[in-house]
């Protein structure tokens, strides 16, 4: 059972990284359509109080640096290591490579702000 996990794990990351990753360029922040309703969403649920924030499944980082600019000490975190490289070109408090069968790598366990979106639906 482990191994047919493991398997599919890899096949998850090797279709996001074909279909998703690979196929993207650096683009800013606002150039998302989404990302403007997210910035308003976010202004009225936090006002931009600042603390920790994670991005699970960060892709290329960009709203993680997006946070990271409002003042949020900002962790980014996704399963590709071409996401991985792309984000770390951005500015972002620190970017993980994550296994997905193995626990979150972070001691404190706690973060003021969780942020996942954009993920399921590209697999």
């Amino acid at each position: 059972m482990e191994k047919r996990s493991k398997c599919m794990s890899n096949r998850v990351k090797e279709l996001y990284e074909e279909k998703y990753v690979l196929t993207r360029e650096l683009q800013q922040f606002e150039n998302y359509e989404r990302n403007v309703r997210f910035a308003e969403l976010f202004d009225k649920i936090i006002g931009f109080n600042t603390g920790t924030a994670l991005d699970l499944a960060c892709g290329d980082g960009v709203v993680a640096e997006w946070l990271n600019d409002k003042g949020f000490l900002t962790t980014a975190i996704d399963i590709s290591e071409q996401a991985v490289e792309l984000a770390r070109k951005r500015k972002i408090g620190q970017v993980v490579m994550l296994d997905v069968e193995a626990p979150l790598p972070f001691k404190d366990k706690r973060f003021d702000l969780i942020f996942w979106g954009d993920s399921v639906e590209h697999l």
